[in-house]
């Protein structure tokens, strides 16, 4: 529903389709999130995405779950690759049940908040956003990514600010990485995201004295 989008990001949220197969989500949280662009989909070619459990771990007396997916056109071309830390581990019987996204009862019974909270997945959305933004679509679509940690939950009626810091440009073959620092603040000032983003640039648009 962006008048200004290119394209939809594809593999942000269809994955979620192929792990509610296999797992109840009972009230879990996105840790982590990292998102990878390598080229933009073609205008009437069907695109396959295809998830998987790629890791469980305990950290600090707490369960994750690691998922990925990617898409891809009929003819292979990668199009983008998602990584998502899940915090609590889901039981692993039947498909999901009311969100802690929408319901409040679901969000006070699973998470212990007063009311819903906002995906971890709208906040990375946002940050690469500012980033394809910042970079232009014509670099930052085939060699952009982002990667974010959520450190608070973002509630209804709030506001979520974005902003990047330029950190470095190391020189890579097809001319430079460009690194951001990026973070996510509420109406508080309280930081709710913190993470990275990156675009390789070609040579022409690196300064000379980087």
């Amino acid at each position: 529903m962006d008048p200004e989008a290119a394209f939809p990001t594809i593999a942000h949220k269809v994955d979620v389709n192929a792990y509610h197969m296999a797992y109840r989500d009972n009230g879990s949280v996105n840790a982590r999130c990292i998102f990878y662009c390598y080229n933009p989909p073609i205008v009437g070619k069907r695109i396959t995405v295809l998830a998987w459990i790629a890791d469980k771990y305990a950290r600090r007396g707490k369960n994750y779950i690691v998922t990925q997916a990617v898409s891809v056109d009929p003819a292979g071309r990668l199009l983008d690759r998602v990584i998502t830390h899940e915090l609590t581990q889901p039981a692993e019987v039947g498909k999901t049940g009311p969100s802690q996204f929408t319901d409040t009862e679901t969000a006070r019974d699973t998470l212990g908040t007063s009311g819903t909270v906002a995906s971890g997945r709208m906040s990375l959305t946002f940050a690469t956003e500012l980033l394809r933004r910042y970079f232009g679509a014509e670099f930052y679509n085939r060699g952009g990514m982002v990667e974010l940690r959520f450190l608070r939950p973002v509630r209804p009626g709030g506001t979520v600010t974005f902003s990047g810091k330029v950190t470095g440009i190391p020189k890579v073959t097809d001319g430079g990485r460009v690194n951001v620092e990026v973070i996510a603040t509420n109406q508080k000032g309280d930081v709710t995201a913190v993470g990275e983003g990156a675009c390789v640039v070609p040579s022409s648009c690196v300064p000379a004295d980087t």
